[in-house]
């Protein structure tokens, strides 16, 4: 491939002289150097993949927690409702053999069952039981 001429610059009147990219043999310095200069760029493109592949790992991280968090607002939209903390009271009714866990601020029955023998067994000792309770740091003790 030509890339410069210049006309009558040659020994002879007819000639022509111009560059031309050809094929040329490499010294033991200039091969060293290549081989250096190789490995060095093997090294930094290494480094840039091992990058790329971190980077991938925590943009995959951080995109599934942002699904995580979408998914659980359109929950809520979806059932109109979330859960909260919500402060109760269980109730020991003993006419009715049953105990009530309600919701304070709606006044909801949230649980009911029926009460345990130990618990029926309350009625005929109210202050035991509530030491009891007190003691096991269950619902409905007194102070």
């Amino acid at each position: 491939m030509a890339k410069k001429r210049q006309r009558g610059s040659g020994d002879e009147p007819n000639t022509e002289r111009s560059t031309m990219v050809l094929a040329c043999k490499l010294n033991e310095s200039e091969v060293a150097s290549y081989a250096d200069e190789a490995a060095r760029i093997s090294l930094m493109r290494d480094q840039k993949e091992e990058a790329r592949v971190n980077a991938q790992k925590d943009a995959k991280a951080e995109i599934e927690g942002l699904d995580g968090q979408i998914r659980e607002f359109l929950r809520k939209v979806r059932d109109k409702s979330e859960s909260r903390e919500v402060v109760v009271e269980t109730r020991f009714e003993f006419s009715e053999n049953a105990v009530r866990t309600v919701r304070l601020d709606t006044g909801e029955i949230v649980s009911e069952r029926a009460m345990t023998y130990e618990e029926r067994q309350e009625q005929l000792f109210p202050i035991a039981g509530a030491k009891k309770r007190t003691e096991e740091g269950g619902a409905g003790a007194e102070a």
